[in-house]
């Protein structure tokens, strides 16, 4: 497995900063669910979001069947989830059959999701936060530095403010 390729493959479809880091290093908790349910309005509104996605144990016995993870930093929370499936289906051509990507944020495929059968499986995925991921310091441990956009300032030159919303954040587990 040619590490350096892989995340100069990420860079190159457009993530902002990649990693490979060990699946071991992809921490989950389960507050990160909390936070959905009591945090966010599409709680229970997609199969890509909790209580239909992975829970946090669920997604741990998951990480045990990986060694790799690519964490990506993307400029864009909507350019993440597109940008992982990329990604995944990238390595899956060049042999890697387990690789499957996670995004960022609410599945932005239908308007509403049906709740009964996803109408995009090749598309789908659902976030790492929806897994029960902590993402955070799952960022913190990798290396990537975590910067943002200021507050209203979409552009990749507000990252250096300390105003924050943070920059998306994917994950590509590979083996």
């Amino acid at each position: 497995m040619d590490k350096k390729k892989i995340v100069e493959l990420a860079i190159n479809a457009g993530a902002r900063d990649a990693r490979f880091i060990t699946a071991k290093a992809i921490h989950t908790a389960a507050w990160v669910a909390m936070k959905c349910r009591f945090g966010c309005g599409h709680y229970g509104k997609s199969l890509c979001c909790p209580p239909h996605a992975p829970t946090y144990l669920e997604m741990r016995e998951v990480l045990k069947d990986y060694s790799y993870a690519v964490l990506l930093q993307c400029n864009t929370l909507e350019e993440t989830t597109p940008l992982a499936l990329e990604l995944e289906r990238a390595l899956f051509k060049q042999g890697y059959h387990k690789a499957i990507g996670l995004g960022a944020g609410k599945c932005e495929l239908c308007a509403e999701c049906t709740l009964e059968g996803c109408t995009h499986p090749g598309e789908a995925r659902p976030s790492m936060e929806a897994c029960g991921i902590d993402v955070m310091a799952t960022v913190k441990a990798s290396g990537i530095q975590i910067v943002s956009f200021a507050d209203g300032d979409p552009s990749p030159a507000a990252a250096d403010s300390d105003d924050a919303l943070y920059f998306g954040y994917g994950l590509v587990l590979v083996d």
